[in-house]
């Protein structure tokens, strides 16, 4: 077993009162987690899984995706809290994916910590959902009805093909080729990475991790 840090700044908005990490704030919990999905090639790694900050379209619930969009006044607020929880750490490198919210957040985290070692990826980016990017969740559902049901969820299959997206294997594809490039590149360094909600997730969950990793939150894999 390993083990990885539940980091949350913002844990009354996220983490019910009998949650087993509820410590009060911020909280910093240590949480263990199966590994037997995960690959061997990664151990010895120190990461950190970070998603980038608010948007508008994260406020107004609007789909993303790759549309490159950029942090609103409360992403940037949020983006300077959560390098100041990063702070410990002592992070060597920061690799965003290469959309402008993710490398906006790592710019910030670089600037509050003094990191100037910032390699954007794009193997990092979000899952494409094709067509569906940039509509709201309510539309989808009104649009496309059952065919988006099967899609939805991060730690499960998924396909996004039909709608000229991306399937979950694909997304794993890119990222699990990444981190063995950073295994490879930088094998003593300790590495932020800045994603997104399902590209990310669907990283961590294929690692065995099943703590769902939200907005101003991180988890911290020292494997």
């Amino acid at each position: 077993m390993s083990s990885i840090l539940v980091i949350s700044p913002f844990v009354m908005e996220i983490f019910p009162k009998n949650c087993p990490f509820y410590k009060g704030i911020p909280i910093i919990a240590p949480v263990n987690f199966d590994t037997t999905r995960a690959s061997d090639d990664y151990k010895g790694m120190k990461l950190i899984f970070a998603r980038h900050t608010e948007t508008d379209w994260n406020k107004i619930g609007r789909i993303q995706g790759v549309t490159d969009t950029h942090l609103n006044d409360k992403g940037r607020a949020d983006a300077v809290i959560l390098a100041d929880r990063l702070r410990e750490f002592n992070i060597d490198r920061i690799v965003p994916s290469s959309l402008a919210r993710a490398k906006e957040t790592a710019a910030i985290i670089g600037n509050v910590l003094g990191i100037d070692r910032i390699e954007p990826d794009g193997r990092l980016v979000e899952c494409s959902h094709g067509k569906i990017d940039g509509m709201t969740h309510k539309e989808v559902k009104e649009k496309f009805q059952k065919d988006y049901v099967v899609a939805e969820s991060a730690r499960q299959e998924y396909d996004f093909g039909p709608f000229g997206g991306e399937n979950r294997a694909q997304v794993l594809a890119r990222e699990h080729a990444l981190l063995t490039d950073l295994k490879n590149k930088y094998p003593a360094e300790t590495v932020l990475l800045i994603g997104h909600g399902r590209a990310m997730n669907t990283l961590l969950g294929d690692l065995g991790i099943e703590t769902e990793l939200t907005r101003g939150n991180f988890l911290v894999l020292d494997r």
